[in-house]
């Protein structure tokens, strides 16, 4: 008499086959089954000039723990030979994350994975602690289902990303089998992402122009992210104004600062024009 796990149609399943060999003539066999309703028939599996089996197919879960027994009889003898296997009884003890899962800790008693804004490709594994054949996994977020960003992939959580504050939220998943089950519980806190300022520094340039009775200096801090400050300095008790504009176009900005100075004056006049700007 054996036993062993095998698959059809794609559903787990327990095949006993009770064989009987050398006896001429062959055995009867019939079984001895565990009152059920779903319990299949058995069927004849093989027959030849040595031996005769027969064998029963049912779900592991139909008779966990519970004994299945062969009865051969043989026509020309009054006593019967049995055979008996005890079927193997099922158990999940527990559903818990991978050791390597990313971003893993605990706080108290909680578990928490924390991910990084704007990441792609995690994998959050889990694993099962038991002895069922397989098992299938569904998670919820908050109570709700999964969104399109994560999903369930055989034992994993698969986010493709980029990692989004949607995700951020309590987890309950649960590995079942059958009528056995084992929960996990933990949460996924997603750090922002912090975006530094974009910064691009001006194009300097200083224009010189003379009209009529007063000179004028321009100063141009073109094309900066974000604008630039323009200042001067100029001598002690210098009669002059000073006007400034600016511009912006597609994120960028340009300032101009035009100083002006009256045609004449006594001696050599040094003017200094300043620009500020936090990139450069």
């Amino acid at each position: 008499m054996e036993m062993r796990l095998t698959k059809k149609e794609g559903k787990d399943l327990v095949e006993v086959e009770c064989r009987a060999t050398g006896g001429r003539p062959h055995p009867d066999i019939t079984w001895s089954l565990p009152s059920s309703t779903d319990a299949p028939p058995p069927q004849n599996c093989g027959q030849g000039l040595q031996s005769v089996a027969s064998c029963c197919w049912f779900p592991p879960y139909l008779f966990e723990g519970e004994n299945i027994t062969c009865v051969f009889g043989y026509s020309v003898l009054s006593a019967v030979q049995t055979r008996t296997i005890t079927l193997p009884t099922y158990h999940l003890r527990s559903l818990q994350l991978k050791r390597d899962s990313i971003g893993m800790n605990s706080e108290n008693t909680s578990i928490v994975l924390t991910l990084e804004q704007g990441d792609r490709n995690i994998i959050i594994g889990m694993e099962t602690l038991g002895n069922v054949p397989s098992y299938e996994i569904s998670c919820s977020k908050d109570g709700e289902p999964l969104s399109e960003d994560i999903a369930v992939v055989d034992s994993e959580l698969s986010i493709t990303g980029p990692v989004g504050t949607i995700l951020a939220g309590q987890y309950q998943c649960q590995a079942s089998y059958h009528k056995h089950t084992a929960s996990l519980q933990f949460e996924i806190k997603v750090n922002p992402r912090i975006l530094l300022p974009v910064s691009f520094p001006p194009n300097i340039s200083v224009n010189l122009r003379k009209e009529a009775d007063s000179i004028y200096v321009e100063c141009l801090a073109l094309d900066a992210t974000p604008a630039a400050n323009i200042s001067w300095i100029l001598p002690e008790d210098l009669n002059t104004t000073v006007k400034s504009d600016i511009t912006s176009s597609n994120r960028s900005h340009s300032v101009r600062s035009v100083l002006t100075l009256p045609a004449c004056w006594p001696q050599v006049l040094t003017v200094q024009c300043v620009v500020d700007h936090v990139g450069t």
